[in-house]
């Protein structure tokens, strides 16, 4: 039970570190739309890749299906952050659209752990399926719509991160409210 409780403590306080991170990343780059495109998708992919390694560890160190897509979305978000670390001006618009799938595979995933919240009667679903929504419709957007130029970038960035951070740590604050009823059903 303890190595459980250690696993689960370590997966929401981490989770809840790089969201904060990610909030003050989507702040300057509101505040800094002139920061360049190249700078922006530079630091977007470093996000990326570190955010993707991280999904891997917690993969790694509880392998439950509670988490089962905690690799592939890892995985995602490394290739995303280093094709945005490595060919920032060459794919900017590939960017924007692998940025906009990445979201709804994200979303899915989301929504997937709100059904499964769903069928263990766990109060945070119908707020894990109003994230998993809200996040695949900027996901959309940013399929259908890319951007138009480095100000853009940087602002719509900022906001989008912003967001996606924002409601990721108001879901593991939930979480971390319901961790006891969460942690029996993961020794299941």
């Amino acid at each position: 039970m303890n190595d459980i409780k250690k696993a689960f403590n370590l997966i929401t306080i981490g989770t809840i570190i790089l969201d904060i991170i990610f909030i003050i990343f989507g702040i300057f780059l509101i505040s800094n739309p002139t920061v360049g495109l190249e700078s922006a998708l530079l630091l977007i992919g470093l996000f990326l890749t570190i955010s993707g390694i991280y999904s891997i560890v917690k993969y790694i160190i509880n392998n439950k299906v509670f988490l089962r897509f905690e690799l592939p979305y890892g995985i995602l978000s490394i290739i995303v952050g280093l094709f945005a670390i490595f060919k920032p001006f060459d794919v900017a618009t590939l960017i924007t659209v692998l940025t906009g799938i990445w979201l709804i595979i994200t979303s899915i995933i989301k929504f997937t752990i709100a059904v499964e919240f769903r069928k263990i009667k766990e109060d945070t679903w119908v707020f894990d399926l109003t994230v998993s929504v809200l996040t695949i419709l900027l996901g959309i957007m940013l399929i259908i719509n890319p951007f138009n130029g480095y100000m853009i970038i940087s602002s719509y960035a900022g906001v989008l991160i912003m967001i996606y951070s924002a409601m990721d740590i108001i879901e593991q604050f939930f979480i971390r409210q319901r961790a006891n009823h969460i942690i029996k059903f993961l020794k299941k």
